[in-house]
């Protein structure tokens, strides 16, 4: 299982071998397959501009009139034609989901091309949802060697096909508002997979790096989880909208709001749980390193990886975004409990809201700067110089490296990395 599992990583080399082993000449593939054979490569060569169309059939056709009627209906011109018109038909839907007829900028209708614009971008994020399956590596408490946790399937929408494909816990909570205007049971599909992901404790791991090749996309430092770091909950930013909409709307999601109550519960437990601070009411995240050499640490578990704050780590600080967000969450489990015609869950959580609330005002509250702000060991004295980092890559661009430099227009990249 496991050689099969990493057997992605070796598409070139498989077809390297069977040219080796088969005889393959001047770069061609021979026409045969093995016995039992997993990969099947299609060899075009072409004098580029060309273009090629593939039409996958289902076997039963045949060779038949089926076939080619399938083939004529699904290439060439007549493809063409089909596409064209689900392109209006899309365009036109997501004109008309999104109000984007009566959208002013600047006091003006927007015009045509800015909402191909809108319909290509929409596009390019329902693009980004897939189905992923694999085992997630596991920190250990003490320091030791990860674990691996029971394979898991998760169908979500990714940050970024090329750089990002996995899931985010918290991205997956912006991903979940769009895709909800859109379709409101595929978005209810994506949040039950996430929720289906918490263990026994109530805890999600902030990055979906399910099996060898996702693992193979990211640094081997950030690839294990730790069960004691959190991410913001802002898969409740949809739910919020669904109890605050119409009636119709908010009686038809309630059956699969009650299907997620109790992993709704568990969640909100671990979260005030696990990353309470020193004081009753307040909130810490965990995961700072004050040996990752940056002048603020990195908050990587509060999405905001460096949101200025404390100079000096310590277990005596209060995050006021992650208070915030807690509030959020008592305020949103009673406002379901409500819904759900859970009374005394819906007092319980509403007084634990309101204690929230003014450890806001008790623990953050800046009078002189006017603001609700973070409280940790921070040094505003001393004298800071500029820093520049630039980034060099090799030729290829297949790695790359951070270093200082006086001056970045001249970035004096290092020979192992010489592209700027």
């Amino acid at each position: 299982a496991e050689g099969a599992e990493a057997a992605y990583l070796k598409v070139s080399d498989t077809v390297s071998a069977v040219l080796r082993k088969r005889g393959g000449r001047g770069g061609h593939l021979p026409d045969a397959a093995e016995k039992g054979a997993t990969l099947l490569v299609l060899q075009f060569t072409g004098t580029p501009p060309f273009q090629v169309d593939l039409v996958f059939v289902p076997g039963g056709c045949g060779d038949g009139d089926g076939y080619a009627s399938l083939y004529s209906q699904l290439s060439g011109d007549a493809l063409t034609q089909l596409l064209a018109k689900r392109q209006r038909t899309y365009e036109e839907e997501v004109a008309s989901r999104f109000n984007l007829d009566e959208v002013r900028l600047n006091g003006s209708r927007i015009d045509e091309s800015v909402k191909t614009f809108a319909a290509g971008v929409l596009g390019a994020a329902l693009g980004s949802v897939g189905y992923f399956h694999g085992k997630s590596l596991i920190a250990s408490a003490d320091g030791g060697a990860p674990t691996e946790s029971a394979a898991a399937s998760l169908f979500t929408m990714v940050p970024s096909r090329p750089f990002f494909p996995r899931g985010f816990l918290w991205d997956e909570g912006f991903h979940q508002m769009l895709l909800g205007a859109w379709r409101p049971a595929i978005a209810d599909d994506v949040l039950l997979h996430w929720l289906a992901l918490m263990d026994d404790d109530g805890w999600i791991s902030r990055e979906q790096i399910l099996g060898a090749e996702a693992r193979s996309r990211v640094p081997a430092e950030f690839v294990p989880q730790h069960p004691t770091q959190a991410n913001p909950p802002a898969l409740l930013l949809r739910i919020d909208a669904l109890l605050r909409s119409s009636d119709e709307v908010r009686s038809s999601w309630l059956p699969t709001g009650r299907l997620l109550w109790p992993r709704l519960c568990r969640w909100y437990a671990w979260l005030v749980r696990t990353q309470a601070g020193p004081r009753a009411w307040t909130y810490r995240w965990r995961g700072r390193d004050a040996t990752d050499k940056r002048l603020n640490a990195m908050t990587l578990a509060s999405g905001l990886d460096d949101y200025p704050r404390a100079h000096v780590p310590t277990d005596e600080e209060r995050h006021v975004d992650l208070l915030c967000w807690v509030a959020f969450f008592s305020r949103l489990l009673s406002a379901l409990a409500t819904a759900l015609d859970l009374p005394s869950e819906a007092q319980e959580y509403a007084a634990q809201h309101d204690a929230q609330i003014r450890s806001l005002m008790n623990n953050h509250w800046h009078a002189r700067a006017g603001a609700f702000c973070d409280w940790g060991l921070h040094a505003n004295a001393g004298r800071f110089a500029r820093h520049t980092v630039v980034k060099c890559s090799t030729a290829d661009g297949s790695s790359a490296v951070e270093h200082s430099v006086a001056d970045a227009r001249r970035p004096n990249c290092p020979q192992s990395h010489p592209r700027f």
